[in-house]
């Protein structure tokens, strides 16, 4: 039971550092100071899991050599959770096995390769990557301040 602690806890460390690193780019948005304290907090509440799914899969196929031509999803996927196991053990000094992140986080894995997948496919850019990090935010946030701070200040 420690053992899942542990890989909780350094998967919560994680995430931590990437939504700090979110809200100091959010901070850094041409239109950041026009918007109050309170929508801002809103916005990356409701947001942030999409904001992280976004960014860790256009960074990894924007950064990462894809695999060999003819690789399934599914072996890229295995792949990409073994990658991550050495990490987790490397981080936490013991072992992991396979069946235990299988389960843990195995699906999200998975997913996260297909949409890696997707954007490799694509060619993302890293425009196009800030694009669609702005359109989520401005997606069904529970407030159009967002929308309406960008129509005044980039209406031409």
């Amino acid at each position: 039971m420690e053992a899942r602690g542990d890989l909780s806890d350094k998967l919560c460390q994680m995430g931590d550092s990437i939504v700090y690193r979110l809200v100091q780019w959010t901070k850094r948005l041409p239109f950041y100071q026009e918007v109050p304290v309170e929508v801002h907090t809103r916005v990356l509440t409701h947001k942030w899991h999409e904001l992280l799914v976004l960014t860790t899969s256009a960074w990894q196929a924007m950064h990462t050599p894809g695999p060999p031509p003819g690789t399934s999803a599914e072996d890229e996927a295995l792949d990409n959770l073994q990658v991550l196991q050495r990490c987790l053990q490397a981080m936490m000094g013991r072992n992991l096995t396979l069946e235990q992140l299988k389960q843990d986080v195995g699906q999200m894995v998975e997913r996260l390769t297909h949409l890696t997948r997707a954007f490799r496919r694509l060619h993302i850019r890293i425009e196009e990557y800030v694009t669609l990090k702005v359109i989520s935010m401005l997606q069904n946030t529970g407030t159009n301040w967002f929308i309406v701070v960008i129509n005044k200040k980039f209406k031409r």
